[in-house]
């Protein structure tokens, strides 16, 4: 299977570089936003769900290869769409619905 995937990843490659055409417009997407990023927000929302709030450093356990920044954007963009409510600052800043 790993072998597929890495062919797979090559063909993108080639594609986007002879075509030039992004790998993220590549990817599916629901309502202009990434199904990845749909998925992690779900993932976070039960997450809280279940322990009633959770930290940054909560939700990377389960996504070790996306970087803070992004996981910190998926958050926030819950706060700006008034579907969690963050508490704190930096740090110590904890996400509740």
């Amino acid at each position: 299977m790993r072998g597929l995937n890495e062919g797979l990843k090559s063909l993108l490659e080639v594609i986007k570089v002879t075509s030039g055409v992004k790998a993220k417009d590549l990817s599916p997407r629901l309502n202009g936003r990434s199904i990845k990023t749909i998925e992690r927000q779900i993932k976070a929302i039960k997450l809280i769900k279940e322990k009633r709030a959770i930290s940054l450093s909560d939700i990377q356990v389960f996504y070790v290869t996306t970087t803070r920044k992004t996981l910190y954007r998926d958050l926030q963009n819950l706060v700006d769409k008034g579907l969690v409510k963050a508490q704190g600052d930096r740090k110590g800043r904890k996400y509740a619905l």
